[in-house]
Formats: structure tokens, sequence, C-alpha cells
């Protein structure tokens, strides 16, 4: 089997980057493999911190089985349930709703430009992971389970709501 290496060590089939594709209207589909220079990866199209990348990476590996290329494909539809947006080498917005997901991944922490956090209708019941989201402005985690009668979501929440300045959506 052929394979492609991008400018960085890891090597993926032919066959699963053909399924990895860059699906926007009007642009003709190509294999959207990420690209590595330095401290920066290409992907999607985007120029994003290596670091910030790499959560992504490990996030939709983790907890859904799938490439960050496969999983984070809609960097530009904001209305799908799972979506990115990159700016300045950074993700300002993660969205991962209605994916059955049981906690918040550890690695959001590193996503250190997020604003715009979207969790709701997972299966979440503890707010945990987001003490080092310090520019976030919108935290989203309404339709989960959690119990916000247990002393460690009633804390969490409101450093949460303290560091927005408004009520949350829960």
């Amino acid at each position: 089997m052929d394979s492609l290496k991008p400018l960085g060590s890891r090597v993926i089939s032919v066959e699963k980057a053909m399924r990895i594709v860059d699906n926007t209207p009007g642009v003709p589909n190509k294999v959207a493999v990420p690209q590595y220079s330095g401290d920066t990866v290409y992907f999607h199209g985007y120029k994003l911190v290596r670091e910030e990348y790499d959560a992504l990476e490990s996030i939709a590996q983790n907890y859904f089985g799938k490439s960050a290329e496969e999983y984070f494909i809609n960097v530009r539809e904001v209305s799908k349930d799972v979506r990115l947006q990159i700016s300045d080498t950074h993700v300002t917005s993660l969205a991962i709703k209605h994916q059955q997901l049981r906690k918040i991944p550890e690695e959001i922490g590193s996503l250190v430009e997020l604003r715009h956090l979207y969790l709701g209708m997972n299966q979440i019941e503890r707010i945990e992971n987001v003490d080092h989201l310090e520019r976030i402005r919108q935290f989203d985690i309404d339709n989960n389970p959690i119990d916000y009668s247990l002393p460690h979501n009633q804390r969490e929440y409101e450093k949460m709501r303290k560091k927005i300045g408004i009520m949350l959506k829960t």
C-alpha cells in the first residue's frame, strides 16, 4: 500500500487519506492531510499551533476513535454539531454536541485562545478540565445529566460563571 508522508513523522495510507476530504461547497475535493512546519500545522487549510493540533488529535482519537482530520472536518460550517473555528493559529471555538461524550476532555485546557465551548446534549455528569480556559466567553453544557447539587459541580459552575461574567447556559 502506498503512503503519504506529511512534513512531520506521521504516516497515513493513501486509502485513509482519500476518506479525509475537504467538503466545502464549490471547492473541489482535496485530500486534507496535515502539513507540519516547526511549531505549526496546516490543518484543513488553516495554520494551527502544533500543541493545539495535538490536543484535537488526542480528543478525536481517545474519545471517538478517529483522526483529527476525520473528526473535525467541519472547520467552516457553523451549523454542524461537531465543528471548530480557527483564528490567528488558534482554536477559538469548539463544538462537540450530540456525541455521547461522557466527560469534558482534559485536552481542552491546551486550547489557550478558546472563547466558545459548546458541549450540549451529551452525557457529561461532571464539570471539569476547564480551569485553564482563561479567555472563555461562552460555555454551553445544556442538556447534560450534570447534578448541580454536588459541591464539585457547584464550585466549577461558579468559577465559570465568574470568568464569563454572566449566567451560563445549562
